[in-house]
């Protein structure tokens, strides 16, 4: 099953990977900040509910990194 927090980690990567692609310019390299927001997601799911830190990777930085790469594929086609 997909969790909510899934798709909200996802769309907050895809708002930073075109925020920084598009205004600032950064094109295809803009999973750099996207890093961040996985590195930020992982740990926000360690501390609120507890997870390993492979288990917190797999719930809260593999959807941020997902929707980071979605934008990054779409700079990259264009």
């Amino acid at each position: 099953m997909i969790k909510i927090s899934w798709y909200k980690y996802a769309i907050i990567s895809m708002i930073i990977a075109a925020v920084f692609g598009i205004t600032l310019g950064m094109g295809t390299t803009c999973l750099i900040p996207v890093s961040f927001a996985v590195l930020g997601c992982s740990a926000y799911e360690n501390f609120h509910n507890d997870l390993s830190y492979k288990k917190s990777l797999l719930e809260g930085g593999l959807p941020s990194l997902i929707g980071g790469i979605i934008i990054w594929i779409c700079f990259l086609l264009a």
